[in-house]
C-alpha cells in the first residue's frame, strides 16, 4: 500500500536523481549551449552570458536540492516538527529567491528568464508559507510537551 513514507522515499529517490544529473549537466553546459545556439539561430554572443547564469544558477541549485534530501531524510525518520527542517526549508527558500533574483537580471539579456524569475520568486514564498507555518506547529508542539 502506498503511504506516506513510501511517497517521501520516492521523492528522496528523485531528489538525489536530479542532484547527481546536475553534475553532468553542469560539466557540459558549454557543449549544450552551443547546440542550443545551432539548433535554434540565435547568436553565439548570448553563449558566454548563458554559461554565467546557468553557472550562477547551478549554485543555489545544487544547495536547495541538498537540503531537500536532508528534509526529506527527516521526514523518512518520523522528525517533521523540528527547528532543523524549518532551517532546511529556510535555506531551501533563500535559494529559490537568489535564483529568481539571478534569472529576472538574466532576463535583460534574453527575455524567457523572466519567466523562470517570476516562477522561483513565487516558489520562495510558498516555501516561506510553509515553512513558518512548520516553525508554528513547532512552537504548538512544544507547548503541548510541557502540558500535563
Amino acid at each position: 500500500m502506498w503511504d506516506n513514507i513510501k511517497s517521501a522515499k520516492l521523492t528522496q529517490i528523485l531528489t538525489a536523481a536530479f542532484l547527481v544529473l546536475s553534475v553532468p549537466v553542469a560539466v557540459f553546459a558549454p557543449y549544450i549551449l552551443n547546440w542550443y545556439m545551432s539548433v535554434t539561430g540565435k547568436p553565439d554572443t548570448l553563449i558566454t552570458p548563458l554559461l554565467i547564469t546557468v553557472y550562477s544558477l547551478y549554485v543555489p541549485a545544487v544547495i536547495a536540492l541538498v537540503c531537500l534530501f536532508l528534509l526529506l531524510t527527516n521526514i523518512c525518520k518520523g522528525d517533521i516538527f523540528i527547528d532543523r527542517n524549518t532551517l532546511f526549508m529556510r535555506i531551501i527558500s533563500w535559494c529559490c529567491g537568489v535564483a529568481g533574483v539571478i534569472s529576472l537580471v538574466s532576463g535583460f539579456y534574453y527575455l524567457p528568464f523572466v519567466l523562470i524569475g517570476v516562477a522561483a520568486l513565487f516558489m520562495m514564498l510558498i516555501v516561506r508559507v510553509v515553512k513558518n507555518t512548520i516553525a508554528q506547529a513547532i512552537l504548538i508542539k512544544s507547548e503541548n510537551d510541557f502540558t500535563i
